[in-house]
């Protein structure tokens, strides 16, 4: 009867490791396109979340007159749509902000009454999706909402 000879260690792990290769590389590549699709989305998020601090930021340094006087909020409300609009179009995103909402707390903005204690901003953006366009319908929503301290000068 003939013994069976061990096969050395090496042998028995031949081509194991492409094996291995194969594995990571598949899910890799299957992974991809969601790490470029969620940094797409990371990044408009943060462009859009610059631009509306930009404009919040502006709004809570407009004078006590201007806050409590309509007709120049309504300009000054005006202005801060076109900041948000001008640095997403400036950072070439393809999806601008439609209805931007501005409030003041704790009374209306353009009210005669006190300067508000706080200015919010609030918008939703469509962000186009074609990479999983049966799940979101090639729209993804982006809420933005901002709180800034009214300054006033």
């Amino acid at each position: 009867m003939r013994r069976a000879v061990p096969m050395p260690r090496q042998a028995a792990q031949r081509g194991v490791a492409a094996i291995e290769m194969a594995l990571i590389l598949t899910v890799s590549f299957a992974l991809f396109p969601f790490v470029l699709w969620f940094g797409r989305a990371f990044y408009e998020y943060n462009v859009l979340l610059k631009a509306s601090d930009e404009a919040g930021r502006y709004m809570a340094s407009l004078s006590q007159v201007e806050v409590t006087t309509a007709a120049s909020w309504l300009q000054a409300s005006a202005t801060a749509t076109r900041m948000i609009g001008a640095t997403a179009a400036a950072a070439g995103l393809n999806t601008v902000p439609d209805l931007i909402q501005i409030a003041c707390h704790p009374d209306p903005c353009g009210s005669p009454n006190d300067p508000p204690a706080s200015i919010e901003l609030s918008f939703v953006v469509a962000m186009t999706d074609d990479l999983m366009y049966d799940t979101t319908n090639g729209v993804l929503p982006m809420r933005i909402d901002l709180t800034v301290p009214y300054a006033g000068r």
